[in-house]
């Protein structure tokens, strides 16, 4: 990453100020800006799931995108020690105080509702064969039918919420042989018509996205970045031999 932004008021990464606190509990997501004047979703790192969801959710996303999936952008943002509360209890400003430095933005969609009813919603099949096979590569067992963590705005569909994906624990953990398929709950589950593999793997391109969030996010979890670069690439070698074998047996 670069250096430390803290001491340049207004920098473009910098949160600058908190807009809106969207619900209570133990993530309180929050609307911030930051010096460029955009405006992100706040993930901080101080909850429960601490620095492996902030990375999680970073490389979920960062796949997905590179995968074709539309999705918010990402980045790490900075929180400076100094920000004014304006928003929130008590609860959230501890909270927010003790996440002071690097912690994740999503992309904020103007305008944007959840999707609360899959079934009744038009989406299209090339979107869905292309969340089903991202869901499969990141083992995403957070998108049900009940909460399917997808967006729409101006009649395009966005999928988020990757922070709840097992393959960064699973690659973390080394946990092999990699298993793969769609996780029993998932929404697409036994849908065979957005199974089917359609997207580019390139495992060199996926494992080099470690490099694009702060080291220690990793580094606390126990690896180095250049440890799950390498994992990285040896999961997504897997996965592209699961495709494989999907394919010899539909022959």
């Amino acid at each position: 990453m670069a250096a430390d932004p803290s001491a340049v008021a207004g920098s473009p990464e910098t949160v600058v100020r908190l807009l809106e606190l969207f619900r209570s509990g133990s993530t309180f997501p929050a609307l911030a800006e930051t010096g460029s004047g955009e405006r992100f979703v706040l993930k901080l790192r101080a909850t429960a799931s601490g620095h492996r969801s902030l990375a999680t959710e970073f490389l979920g996303n960062r796949i997905a995108a590179r995968l074709g999936l539309r999705v918010p952008s990402v980045r790490p943002i900075y929180i400076p020690s100094d920000l004014p509360w304006e928003i929130g209890t008590d609860e959230f400003h501890d909270t927010l105080r003790r996440s002071a430095g690097w912690n994740l933005g999503v992309a904020y969609i103007d305008g944007a509702r959840p999707i609360t009813d899959f079934a009744t919603e038009r989406v299209s099949l090339d979107f869905l064969a292309r969340l089903a096979q991202v869901d499969d590569l990141l083992q995403n067992v957070d998108r049900t039918a009940k909460n399917p963590n997808l967006l729409v705005a101006d009649a395009d569909v966005w999928a988020i919420d990757f922070g709840g994906c097992l393959f960064l624990q699973r690659i973390i953990d080394s946990r092999q042989p990699y298993k793969f398929g769609l996780p029993g709950r998932h929404l697409l589950a036994g849908r065979g018509d957005c199974e089917a593999p359609r997207i580019a793997v390139v495992p060199q391109a996926l494992g080099m996205l470690v490099r694009e969030m702060p080291p220690h996010w990793i580094e606390d979890a126990g690896a180095t970045p250049a440890e799950i670069e390498c994992r990285i690439v040896d999961y997504a070698d897997a996965y592209l031999r699961h495709l494989e074998s999907s394919l010899t047996q539909q022959r």
